[in-house]
């Protein structure tokens, strides 16, 4: 069995191109499985599991841990480091890629049944993991992940801040975020350059605004903050993914209440919805 104090057998060192940085801080492992409130009957799934160490945990605390690993090295250390915890499963594989609904109908005893997910991502992953994690959102009853902490801030950002752009309105858009924790880089071998946060995000079984067209939606979200700097008129007026007039973009905003002149990380969530179903509604015109 896998001690408190680590695996007995020789690490392979953290690989840059995978963006390793193993967590190496006890006290913050023993606080991610807390914040992740799992049961005895908790079926976990887990990316990134690194070294092991958050995976130990999660095993004492859960009914079984399935855990992702992309790092061969990584996959045949965690064997046999991990060879005594009879309820974990290793499994290769690119979680930015992973077919989750494949995992779900292998290990899931139910269609009612749904994960908990834990995760150290690797920085430069953490968007097209997440997107992927989107897709699947409904096999996750909670995911309790650890991200730089600039990009953790990203995720909770209200409108008219910097953090605030495409990718907090589509997670907003499909979950509760919640932070958890701040996590310096000391905590981390070998140490990264900046600091970590752990975020806890609730899937909601319906989106949090209701829109006529979904894929209008995120296209004028999209357009919106390819160029920050540019007026939301501007913005979407030059966007090629919508081809419209800019007399009706004009009636679209002004329908929805908002001035031509205000850059897109001004408005709500559920401003961009509204914009989105009076852009629909000429479309059908």
């Amino acid at each position: 069995m896998l001690s408190a104090d680590g695996p007995s057998l020789r690490i392979p060192p953290a690989r840059k191109h995978f963006g390793q940085h193993y967590l190496i801080s006890h006290p913050i492992l023993q606080q991610i499985v807390q914040a992740a409130k799992l049961t005895p009957r908790q079926q976990v799934v887990e990316i990134g599991p690194g070294t092991g160490k958050l995976t130990w945990y999660l095993a004492q605390a859960a009914k079984q841990v399935i855990a992702l690993e992309i790092d061969p090295r990584l996959c045949e250390f965690l064997q046999q480091a991990l060879k005594d915890n009879h309820n974990v499963t290793i499994i290769r594989a690119d979680a930015a890629k992973y077919d989750y609904q494949r995992l779900a109908e292998q290990y899931l005893a139910s269609k009612t049944a749904r994960f908990k997910l834990v995760a150290n991502l690797p920085y430069y992953l953490s968007t097209p993991i997440l997107l992927t994690l989107i897709k699947h959102k409904l096999l996750f009853e909670q995911l309790t992940i650890m991200f730089q902490a600039e990009f953790a801030r990203r995720l909770a950002a209200e409108p008219g801040t910097k953090a605030y752009g495409s990718l907090t309105l589509a997670i907003q858009y499909h979950m509760d975020v919640e932070h958890i924790m701040s996590v310096p880089s000391e905590c981390f071998s070998p140490r990264p350059k900046v600091d970590s946060a752990v975020v806890k995000l609730t899937p909601l079984v319906e989106p949090r605004v209701v829109v006529k067209d979904e894929e209008l939606f995120f296209k004028l979200v999209k357009a919106a903050f390819a160029q920050r700097r540019k007026t939301i008129l501007n913005a979407l007026s030059r966007a090629a993914s919508l081809n419209l007039p800019v007399s009706s973009l004009k009636a679209a905003l002004a329908d929805a209440g908002i001035d031509g002149s205000v850059r897109g990380e001004t408005i709500s969530l559920e401003g961009f919805a509204e914009l989105a179903d009076n852009v629909s509604k000429l479309c059908l015109k």
